[in-house]
Order: C-alpha cells, then sequence, then structure tokens
C-alpha cells in the first residue's frame, strides 16, 4: 500500500514510482489525439491545458469519495498525532466542485497510464489541475494513496505517514476535492486536493 503527499520528495517517474502498477499505455500523442476526437477520453486521462469533463462516477465511487471525506474530516475533529506533534482539532473539509473534478480526474488519469506520481506524465502539477478545472486559488497540497480497499484504509495510511498527516491536519485547508478509481488487475486509486 503506497502513498504520496505534495509537495514531496517523491521520485517523479514519466510513467510509474512502483514496479506493481502497468506501463504507461498511451502516449502523449495518443491522448492529444483522443482530445481532439470529441474529448472522449478527457474523463480517464485528461488533456493538458483543457478543462476536464467532471462526470461524477459509479454509485460506488461517489460513496467511497464520500466516506473518505468523512473520515478525514473525523480524523481533523478528533486531532491527531503528526511527527510527534499534535495537530487539531480543526475544522471540516467542504467538497468544492472544482477540487472533486481535479481530484477524480487525476485519480483516472493515474488509473488509466499506469503511474502514480503528483505530477502526471505531461507535468501538471496538483495547482495546475486544479486551476484547469476551475479552482482559483494556486495554494492546494495533494494526498495520494494507492492499493487500499477502503477508505478508513486510506486515512490510516496517512495518519502513519508525518507528511500526509500534516497535509491531512492543516488547519489553513478548508476546502477539498475527493478522487477515486480504479485501474487494471482492481488497483485502487485515491487522490484528496487540499484548498484554502
Amino acid at each position: 500500500m503506497k502513498a504520496a503527499t505534495s509537495p514531496s520528495s517523491v521520485s517523479r517517474s514519466p510513467t510509474t514510482s512502483s514496479p506493481d502498477l502497468p506501463p504507461a499505455r498511451l502516449s502523449a500523442a495518443a491522448v492529444a489525439i483522443t482530445c481532439l476526437v470529441g474529448g472522449i477520453a478527457i474523463v480517464a486521462v485528461g488533456c493538458r491545458g483543457k478543462a476536464p469533463r467532471c462526470e461524477p462516477g459509479s454509485a460506488a465511487e461517489q460513496a467511497f469519495e464520500a466516506e473518505l471525506l468523512m473520515a478525514v474530516n473525523r480524523t481533523r475533529a478528533a486531532g491527531a498525532m503528526c511527527a510527534g506533534q499534535r495537530r487539531g482539532p480543526v475544522s471540516p473539509l467542504v467538497r468544492a466542485a472544482s477540487l472533486d473534478c481535479a481530484a477524480r480526474g487525476h485519480s483516472r488519469d493515474m488509473a488509466a497510464r499506469g503511474f502514480f506520481d503528483h505530477e502526471n506524465p505531461d507535468g501538471e502539477k496538483p495547482s495546475d489541475r486544479a486551476r484547469r478545472a476551475g479552482h482559483g486559488d494556486r495554494n492546494v497540497s495533494e494526498n495520494l494513496a494507492w492499493g487500499q480497499a477502503t477508505p478508513a484504509e486510506v486515512v490510516k495510511t496517512w495518519l502513519a505517514s508525518p507528511g500526509h498527516c500534516l497535509t491531512m491536519m492543516d488547519g489553513m485547508s478548508h476546502s477539498t476535492g475527493v478522487g477515486f478509481a480504479t485501474g487494471a488487475a482492481g488497483k485502487t486509486f485515491w487522490t484528496q486536493l487540499y484548498g484554502r
């Protein structure tokens, strides 16, 4: 079970940062061509510089996203030990449609192209994706996880990582976006963006 937080020192691989993930199968040219043909794959892989389509996922995906936010907000309300320091309690996060769109798009992109990183193979960072989805503030942070079966496992993983915990418990963050997707062989991808 892996997790990553931004900003971080995770390696920036154009295809994958884990041997368990499949290599990327779409080239940037294929993605660009797909974008030009009616934007069909924007939901799955996004297109650099274009506003993503933000259809919600299946009922199960939406339930996982909502459950993750509830678990994070329970943790924020209770407070947590992060990097040996007590953090919180802090106010609950409120979902923002633009951040949901960016988070969902990133989870779908990682699942479709087989990578796990804050920076996608096109070089887009969390703030780029948030801005492209319509979020006006560039001060965003991001937690990622892959392989966890439930939102509770995601929060447990993030609490065990000092960087993730600090991001989740940041009292300056007030808005959020959550994205969940399933990739090859049922691998799960989780993204939570935090805005101010």
